[in-house]
């Protein structure tokens, strides 16, 4: 594997990264941030079962994403009573016991029961576990009537809120399925599911569910209405998904065959703005061959404290890439091979990530992947 390797700097160096790290056990409490494997909330709280903001960190090399949180806060919930047409009460559980237990860089979770009560006549018990593993967050929630009637007369409501830096684009999928992007480019994407043992599934307006969903509103209701039983499961899942400008386009396509995330998924940061197109090389070539490094123009420019990056695993022995550009200036690679090269087939895999020595320590963020065919031929 070829190290980690400084590109376009005025010192062009190696370097390799070690690191170590150890899950730690589980708490009862801890103090914020709580961090998964992948994913950094700053705000878990277990009362009202809330969480915030959800941004993308790797926790094992602290490395960070492209994109901040998606969330100012997600999974406050209460039931909606409505005593005549056209009149909305909404009441938010009150939690009667909590707790909650934390694995940094692994697992978090917050258990609460308690009552809601939206009217004198109207009163259900509920009780709900959250889940923080991995890129998702994922709720259980079950409800009881405590008063005869008391389910199918409400719907249940779990609201979302949007950071005011970031402007929502929602599309629906179908099947309890709804995934939010950010037209700002700021704020990672989030795919919210929802599935029910009775009722239906709804994405609306956060005032009421009658209210419509529109494009850059921050206030997003979540429900589940039309109940028919004396009690019912909901499950909701949130899935966050970091990308680079280039990725939009492969995040809908995944979305849009994804189904419900199973909890605890782990998913990569969707990449497409490193371009490199399959690479050729013949043994004996007398200049050393170039490689060109296709980087797309979505991508912002480097500041002056910043140097991009790249590590290349998958080569085999006796080749050594050392960067540089070509005479128009193009990026890229100029490769030497000893006489321990075999020819054939391979199949390299590029990681770029941009250092950023303007904080102490050094900062490293905004990850980009791509896998690259390599062709080695004979002299």
């Amino acid at each position: 594997m070829t190290p980690l390797t400084k590109l376009f700097s005025a010192t062009v160096a190696a370097t390799l990264l070690f690191v170590s790290f150890t899950v730690q056990p589980a708490h009862a409490s801890a103090a914020p941030p709580f961090n998964t494997s992948t994913i950094q909330w700053d705000v878990a709280t277990p009362t009202s079962q809330v969480w915030a903001p959800g941004t993308p960190v790797m926790f094992d090399s602290q490395h960070a994403g492209w994109r901040a949180g998606p969330f100012d806060s997600i999974g406050r919930m209460g039931n909606d009573f409505s005593a005549e047409p056209d009149i909305f009460s909404r009441r938010y559980m009150n939690p009667g016991s909590d707790s909650s237990t934390h694995q940094q860089g692994f697992r978090h979770e917050l258990n609460t029961t308690g009552v809601v009560v939206p009217h004198f006549s109207v009163r259900n018990a509920i009780q709900v576990t959250s889940i923080a593993e991995g890129n998702t967050v994922t709720w259980e929630v079950v409800m009881q009537e405590g008063f005869a009637g008391s389910v199918p007369a409400i719907t249940y409501s779990f609201e979302v809120d949007f950071p005011a830096s970031s402007s929502p684009r929602y599309t629906t999928l179908g099947n309890g399925r709804l995934l939010v992007s950010d037209d700002n480019g700021t704020h990672a994407t989030a795919l919210i599911a929802v599935d029910t043992t009775d009722g239906e599934p709804l994405f609306a307006g956060q005032a009421h569910r009658h209210a419509p969903l529109i494009d850059g509103d921050h206030a997003l209701g979540v429900y589940v209405q039309h109940f028919t039983q004396t009690s019912v499961t909901i499950n909701i899942t949130a899935a966050i998904i970091d990308l680079d400008p280039c990725g939009d386009e492969a995040v809908a396509a995944w979305a849009t065959l994804a189904g419900i995330p199973a909890s605890g998924t782990t998913l990569d940061v969707f990449t497409g703005c490193l371009q490199s197109t399959a690479w050729e090389v013949t043994l004996g070539d007398d200049p050393a061959p170039f490689l060109p490094l296709v980087l797309d123009p979505r991508l912002p420019p480097l500041t002056a404290t910043q140097t991009r990056v790249l590590s290349i695993s998958g080569e085999p022995q006796g080749m050594s890439f050392d960067p540089g550009a070509d005479q128009e200036g193009t990026p890229g690679f100029f490769v030497t091979t000893d006489d321990s090269v075999t020819p054939g087939d391979y199949l390299l895999e590029l990681t770029l990530v941009i250092e950023d020595t303007a904080t102490s320590p050094t900062t490293v963020s905004q990850p980009l992947h791509q896998e690259v065919p390599l062709t080695i031929s004979p002299e």
